[in-house]
């Protein structure tokens, strides 16, 4: 088991605000809820701090503290998708700019050519 989510598998900062909160609010210390949840005062410390940890701590204390996984794995594929649409937007304007600076070629008649001659 890898020791680390990959990233970017959820939004650590975000899981840490919720964790934290959820923690403060149940007045329980590190020891209480590693003999609860069996996840390691050093996971819930490091977790909470906004490391990454294993998968299964995260869901563990993710399920003990109700925070919902689709939310934190939802707001980081929203993130990534604006991204997305922002580049695609970027590159569909420099497209469209790169046509509008192509010069267009005019149609050249013997009678255009005489009179730039003279």
């Amino acid at each position: 088991m890898p020791d680390k989510l990959p990233s970017p598998a959820i939004d650590l900062e975000r899981f840490a605000f919720y964790l934290a909160a959820r923690i403060d609010a149940s007045g329980l210390s590190y020891q209480q809820i590693q003999e609860h949840t069996g996840v390691r005062k050093a996971l819930i410390s490091r977790a909470r701090n906004g490391q990454a940890i294993n998968a299964a701590a995260t869901y563990v204390l993710a399920e003990t503290f109700e925070i919902s996984m689709d939310e934190m794995l939802q707001h980081e594929v929203a993130a990534q998708l604006t991204r997305i649409r922002a580049a695609n937007r970027a590159e569909r304007e420099a497209e469209e700019k790169a046509k509008q600076n192509q010069a267009v070629p005019l149609p050249v008649t013997r009678e255009t050519l005489r009179r730039v001659a003279s």
